[in-house]
């Protein structure tokens, strides 16, 4: 018997984590049951940490070794199988810690823009740089993190095989930073280290409303570079700045504007701010990459639009090689489907009250002389098909869609007789891939949102679908930074307005949504059997079961007087959202009942049974 499939924290070889304890997990291969463990930790060759021996058929252990700033962990398995016999030790997995103490920071933030500007349009990418010299580059390691989204180039060379960095947070409370390996784009002597820095979900174009500027208006970096574990880089104010660089304008969910004429020259000097480091935390998940790729099919609609139809709708971008004289263009807009005529259409994404106007997802891109080769760096669409204007004779040949979403391992297959229940496997799966993008989101195109009654209805489908703990538990981290003192649990987090509204507060804390704060650790328990996610989350759940209690206690104003027995176990009063847009109900009338009624039956079917189980809690502790 061997183990197999080594992971820490249920990540792959995490490269800057800041877990103290991580879970060591493995599973089996030879053999019928694991008997017994043994794990062995390593750092330098030297070995820091043996659990010895440990009877036990459970596939994980937290890691009980030593704990320092820039250390790497290497750790091997030893297992005995039912008739005690003895197995080889596994292949080596590793961790590497990140920077745990904010004494390690010394990096300062930089604002790359000096001038005014109007903060409700987006604005062009910013273009940092610093050229250093290097006396060596052995084990050198990038921590770098960005109010907006940031891409690194080391020598000319992207550094970041992830995408979308630092990704969507409680920025407020959490701002996580990557740490990268940078040693293989260094060299000894002279290095330049640029970075294109753009609006990201810190203040571009945010959920149903478009709404900017939810986190702030400004964009800043924050980088340090240590080589064998000694600083020789820092973000301060010696880096130069330039906004003339070739994407004059850049959203989120608008997209990019491009000239590929332009390079940065008016470089100026940065402003240093003191926004300080109290929110920074690892990541700790797995990282947002392009993943499936897919070719493009060059139809031409009733009305005449060029479309290239990719056959699959996803969430992603796409990239081109075209070659063309300067001054030539491309526009792509995308969207998800072809109305009932065959044309183009992006009108399923437009919405009533959308602050910054109709939502159309666009790349356009002015060519330079020769070859042109392009891929986006600062947004993400949802779509199938793109709608290609430009005077260039394409055929859909240089064009090429990304899917681009958290690095999941898929975990399910199925196949059967029946072709279009195999498409419904498909279609839940791309779901799932399409909504993933960092956290679990409602839709990959209009609101991008962590809905929490959404992702909490596909808990155990996604869990099931593909190893989606990590992501998981960095969301509930989130909402656990959004929760009221009240107990009440957002709709939504990461938030996607700067300040929740009176309508915002009155939803929020809607039985089902709210509920997914017990109802999704509970869930990743009872599948990956780990206790810590609800050691994380008690007080959490904790919390908006209380607030639950208290709302039992009070009724509408129309059953004040009616007598029931059971009136403190039902929950007829705040706003609840029901079985929204359900079947053969208008969204009008789904409003009316949920304003008028307070949808009664279902906010207690979600209450009872957990007043139930802490009751019975409550009973057995007294007897203990």
């Amino acid at each position: 018997m061997q183990a197999i499939h080594l992971k820490t924290a249920h990540l792959s070889n995490p490269l800057g984590i800041n877990i103290p304890s991580p879970l060591l997990t493995w599973r089996v291969k030879d053999g019928i049951r694991q008997r017994a463990y043994q794990i062995m930790a390593f750092c330098d060759n030297v070995c820091v940490w043996d659990s010895g021996r440990t009877e036990s058929s459970e596939m994980q252990r937290h890691y009980d070794g030593p704990v320092k700033s820039r250390q790497r962990i290497s750790w091997q398995v030893k297992l005995w199988d039912e008739n005690a016999q003895e197995g080889p030790w596994s292949k080596s997995a590793w961790f590497e810690y990140a920077l745990l103490d904010p004494q390690d920071y010394h990096a300062k933030w930089i604002d790359p823009e000096i001038t005014s500007f109007d903060a409700q349009k987006p604005q062009p990418a910013s273009v940092l740089r610093k050229e250093f010299v290097l006396q060596e580059t052995h084990a050198a390691r990038l921590y770098a993190t960005a109010h907006g989204m940031y891409v690194l180039y080391i020598n000319g060379k992207r550094v970041t095989g992830n995408v979308l960095t630092p990704g969507t947070s409680e920025y407020w409370y959490r701002l996580p930073y990557q740490t990268f390996d940078v040693t293989a784009y260094l060299h000894t002597g002279n290095n330049v280290l640029t970075v294109v820095l753009g609006d990201g979900w810190w203040r571009g174009s945010n959920g149903n409303t478009g709404s900017r500027n939810v986190f702030g208006s400004d964009i800043a970096l924050w980088l340090q570079m240590d080589v064998n574990g000694q600083t020789v880089l820092i973000s301060d104010e010696t880096w130069q700045a330039a906004q003339d660089g070739p994407i004059v304008f850049n959203d989120l969910q608008l997209g990019e504007r491009v000239d590929a004429r332009k390079v940065p020259s008016a470089f100026h000097g940065v402003k240093v701010q003191d926004y300080g480091t109290r929110n920074f935390l690892c990541a700790n998940t797995v990282p947002i990459i392009e993943k499936e790729t897919f070719a493009a099919r060059l139809i031409v609609t009733p009305s005449g639009k060029k479309v290239l139809d990719f056959g699959q709708n996803m969430a992603g971008y796409v990239s081109f090689r075209i070659h063309a004289q300067a001054g030539q263009t491309i526009r792509l807009t995308h969207g998800e489907c072809l109305d009932q005529n065959g044309d183009f259409t992006d009108q399923n994404l437009q919405t009533v009250g959308r602050k910054s106007g109709e939502l159309h997802q666009v790349i356009e891109y002015t060519c330079r002389d020769g070859l042109n080769e392009y891929s986006p760096t600062l947004c993400i669409f949802g779509f199938q098909y793109v709608w290609l204007e430009s005077e260039l004779e394409l055929d859909g040949s240089e064009f090429i869609a990304h899917a681009v979403y958290s690095d999941m391992a898929e975990t399910a297959s199925f196949t059967c007789d029946h072709p279009l229940v195999n498409q419904f496997f498909r279609n839940a799966m791309w779901s799932e891939k399409s909504n993933f993008v960092d956290i679990p989101t409602d839709c990959p195109q209009r609101e991008r949102s962590g809905w929490t009654g959404d992702a909490g209805l596909f808990c155990k489908t996604g869990l099931t679908l593909m190893d989606a703990y990590p992501v998981y538990a960095r969301w509930l981290a989130e909402c656990r930074a959004d929760q009221y003192p009240d107990g009440r649990v957002y709709n939504m987090s990461p938030r996607r307005t700067a300040k929740p509204s009176v309508m915002d507060k009155l939803y929020d804390g809607s039985t089902a949504w709210g509920d997914t704060s017990i109802l999704v650790p509970y869930t990743m328990y009872k599948l990956y059997g780990d206790k810590q996610i609800l050691e994380e989350n008690y007080q959490f759940m904790k919390n908006w079961l209380t607030y639950c209690e208290r709302k039992a206690k009070k009724s509408r104003f129309r059953n004040l007087l009616k007598k029931n027995k059971h009136k403190k176990y039902i929950i007829d009063t705040g706003i609840h959202w029901g079985e929204w847009l359900e079947a053969g109900i208008s969204m009008a009338d789904s409003v009316k009942d949920m304003l008028l009624n307070g949808v009664p039956d279902i906010a207690t079917a979600y209450f009872g049974p957990k007043r139930m189980l802490r009751g019975l809690l409550e009973r057995k502790n007294r007897a203990s």
